[in-house]
């Protein structure tokens, strides 16, 4: 519960600090650029002060991960421009609804089950009261949900494939953020 707990604080933060930091700066590249470059420069760090270990970055691994990181910024670009048009409240509505083309995703393509009737239902009803909000959305701007659009297919393409990719390219979980 607890983990579930902080990955929502943080990720909901984050749109928020994202959102102010675009308002500030409306530069996506360069804000996206600062915080990937922070992030493998901590994790280098870390690595200096012996916190943690990082597998020497190889080619034949690099080439793998092409559709994690092209995904992956395809995600994030897309993600900032939405906010750049819109509000956070609708990116959060949206993204809500993830789990059910997700797990559609996760049968046809890593061999998972469909989740069972009761779920399905819970799923469809979040797509449902997202489709009203999309309705009567007072902020609706057509570039905004055209982000969003390309945001949810990214974000489909890059769930799957760092799945696939978690199962079949043998790193730990601090090499794979270095290579994505």
């Amino acid at each position: 519960g607890w983990a579930i707990a902080y990955y929502s604080l943080c990720s909901s933060c984050l749109l928020i600090v994202n959102k102010v930091a675009l308002h500030l700066v409306p530069a996506p590249v360069f804000l996206l650029s600062l915080q990937l470059w922070f992030a493998v420069v901590f994790v280098y760090i870390l690595q200096a002060y012996g916190a943690l270990q990082i597998e020497p970055l190889r080619w034949e691994t690099a080439a793998k991960f092409a559709p994690v990181v092209l995904s992956f910024l395809g995600t994030l670009f897309s993600n900032a421009k939405y906010l750049q048009y819109s509000n956070v409240e609708t990116f959060i509505t949206f993204r809500s609804t993830t789990p059910l083309v997700l797990c559609v995703c996760d049968y046809l393509f890593l061999g998972r089950h469909l989740p069972s009737a009761r779920s399905v239902a819970c799923l469809l009803g979040l797509l449902v009261s997202s489709a009203g909000y999309a309705m009567f959305d007072h902020a609706f701007d057509l570039r905004a949900y055209s982000w969003l659009g390309v945001w949810y297919v990214c974000f489909t393409v890059y769930e799957v494939v760092v799945k696939h990719m978690c199962n079949t390219v043998a790193v730990d979980n601090w090499t794979r953020v270095v290579y994505t």
